[in-house]
């Protein structure tokens, strides 16, 4: 499968290298990038109730609602599925929830991405999660307290893990060792990709 092609999630705690990693692939590879928490902040800008509760959400370390988060993706999807030729597309952080995968697979569904599909688990625990998170020395979001990481982790464990054991069962799953340095990560990432 040419890189040009793959459709990946992204899925790992807070702290897990994500966005590093996603950011790395989009730099070299030119992937298009649809980004769940920077379209969440982005919204909560909005001055409106969805704003209002979605900063409140961010801020505490909750989910946001499914049916935002699908009104989010269908948008950037759709900007993605218009580019000539398709670059691939990296959705990072979602889904999240069981729920959610149904909504991703019937986006993917619908824009022909389903055989190109696959999920990426960078796959840290929650003290090399915390390290990374509370050490993000000028580089701190709002949400980057130690009491929305506990809250994150919480709904990590209780809906994302049952996301990441179900793409296991359908052979789309990639786990990938966070804890190494970020170039060793990058490195095996673009290995199991077949990258180069």
């Amino acid at each position: 499968m040419k890189a040009s092609s793959l459709v990946l999630s992204f899925l790992g705690p807070s702290g897990g290298g994500k966005g590093t990693q996603a950011r790395r692939l989009v730099e070299k590879f030119g992937f298009a990038y649809i980004g769940s928490g920077d379209l969440l902040r982005q919204r909560a800008k909005k001055i409106d109730f969805t704003g209002r509760k979605v900063k409140e959400c961010l801020k505490e370390g909750r989910l946001v609602s499914s049916l935002v988060m699908a009104d989010l993706w269908e948008e950037e999807m759709e900007r993605v599925k218009n580019f000539s030729p398709f670059p691939g597309l990296i959705i990072d952080g979602s889904p999240r929830a069981p729920f959610e995968v149904r909504l991703i697979d019937s986006g993917l569904g619908w824009y022909d991405w389903m055989d190109q599909y696959r999920v990426v688990y960078f796959n840290v625990d929650y003290g090399e999660s915390k390290k990374r998170v509370l050490a993000k020395e000028g580089r701190k979001r709002k949400d980057d307290t130690l009491a929305a990481l506990n809250q994150k982790w919480t709904w990590f464990r209780k809906q994302t893990l049952p996301v990441i054991e179900d793409y296991r069962r359908r052979g789309l799953l990639i786990e990938i060792d966070g804890r190494p340095p970020i170039e060793d990560v990058y490195r095996a990432l673009v290995k199991a990709l077949k990258l180069e």
